[in-house]
């Protein structure tokens, strides 16, 4: 007789990647095994769908599944709807772990709290709450502000790797590490899991300057290829002709005629050539000035045209009742779900069926809350975006930004994008949006 025990440790028991599991199955598989005796069917397997699957496929290859606590054999013929009742049981107790945990949570963060976290520039405290590590925000800082300078993802990992800094699990950094990095909301102070949770902890990066990241990040990925500029002009300069990037061109290199200058990246790609001019960069500075020269001229205009802009994205009402909507929609699912497993406790049906219904729920379920966490995720950028705005119209109405000669700060806090038209004239749109033709 070949006896062995399999256990698997697990917290909720609903995982499907149960290594001594997947070894057990594998030994039946082999023919080693005619016989599986379990405590119970929530120690079996908690999801119905693998329940089916797993009773399934045993008894397919003969092998029976005998239930301590219920005395129930999956070989005999009433094991079935027994237990499609079972996996009802089972799947309550489940769900219902994981609506508790889903509170707690939710509960913890709302406290600034957090279970357990690994990540540059915070450690978790006795409390449970985040605080930050100074010496690796000051690496978290460096990262957002050279790729606002600028820099690729490319650039600043190798900037990283060659000044000896390590990731946070002591690792080179790679450009994924840095998109995370410049991805993750926890560092602007904010909590996005199931639940988003604002200013659940202490901010390295401002809200504003983390939106801005956002919005550079978003151009870039435009442009249709990896980003690796080093220049405050790159993915900021577009050609009206094909809405691609200008990118850096040397022409003469090497010779005393070199020159750096920018055009379509497009140029020569297309079956139509873009017919938009090059561009020298003394050129880009000095009518960026003017540009900036013209809107200081209506300086209160300007700012009142931020203001309305801020205006605007302060009323997030449509979002919040949208969100409300939603919100009552999953209310009802839930109640939906819970009935039908009541349902099936009280009349079983059978469990293929019983899943299927239970199936289309949860999928309902898992579809309303990716709207709920999409209309949580447009909501923050208007609010960041509204912050990004305050912060502008401070700068210029304190004159704290110096146009008498190009800075790469005015030119990052003041430029969403520049077109190029076919004319040779450039368009600045400006962050509140006000266009400027120079």
């Amino acid at each position: 007789m070949y006896c062995v025990v399999h256990t698997d440790e697990a917290l909720t028991g609903t995982k499907d990647n149960r290594e001594n599991f997947q070894k057990m199955l594998a030994e039946c598989r082999a023919g080693n095994i005619d016989l599986i005796i379990t405590k119970s069917i929530s120690r079996f397997a908690r999801n119905t769908v693998t329940l089916l699957e797993t009773v399934r496929e045993l008894k397919d290859i003969g092998v029976d599944i005998y239930f301590e606590e219920q005395h129930i054999h999956s070989m005999s013929a009433d094991g079935e709807l027994m237990l499609s009742i079972l996996a009802s049981y089972a799947q309550e107790e489940s769900y219902s772990a994981s609506e508790n945990q889903k509170w707690r949570i939710l509960r913890d963060f709302e406290q600034g709290k957090i279970c357990s976290i690994q990540m540059l520039g915070y450690r978790r405290t006795k409390s449970g709450s985040l605080e930050i590590v100074p010496k690796e925000a000051e690496t978290v800082r460096m990262i957002f502000s050279d790729y606002l300078s600028g820099m690729g993802k490319q650039a600043i990992a190798n900037k990283l790797n060659e000044i000896g800094i390590k990731t946070v699990h002591g690792c080179e950094w790679t450009t994924e590490d840095i998109r995370r990095t410049l991805k993750n909301e926890k560092y602007a102070g904010n909590m996005l899991l199931q639940y988003f949770v604002e200013d659940s902890h202490p901010a390295i990066i401002p809200p504003e300057e983390f939106e801005l990241v956002q919005a550079e990040m978003t151009r870039r990925k435009s442009a249709g290829r990896e980003y690796s500029g080093s220049s405050p002009f790159s993915s900021k300069i577009i050609c009206s002709c094909c809405g691609g990037f200008y990118g850096a061109k040397v022409w003469h290199s090497g010779s005393k005629y070199q020159r750096t200058i920018w055009q379509c990246n497009h140029k020569f790609q297309n079956n139509e050539k873009c017919t938009t001019p090059h561009l020298y960069e003394d050129d880009i500075k000095k009518r960026f000035l003017t540009a900036c020269e013209k809107v200081m001229e209506h300086k209160d205009v300007f700012i009142a045209s931020c203001q309305q802009v801020i205006e605007l994205l302060s009323d997030c009402s449509a979002i919040d009742s949208e969100m409300s909507e939603i919100q009552e929609q999953l209310f009802q699912n839930e109640q939906k779900i819970r009935a039908l497993i009541t349902e099936n406790m009280k009349n079983p049906i059978k469990l293929d069926e019983y899943t299927e219904k239970y199936n289309i729920l949860d999928a309902e379920r898992n579809k309303m809350k990716k709207q709920m966490l999409h209309l949580q995720k447009q909501k923050v950028k208007r609010l960041s975006r509204r912050e990004f705005l305050k912060d502008m119209i401070s700068e210029v109405a304190g004159g704290k930004l110096d146009i008498s000669f190009f800075n790469e700060s005015a030119w990052k806090i003041l430029i969403q994008s520049v077109t190029v038209l076919e004319d040779g004239n450039l368009v600045f749109r400006f962050q509140n949006d006000v266009e400027i033709t120079v």
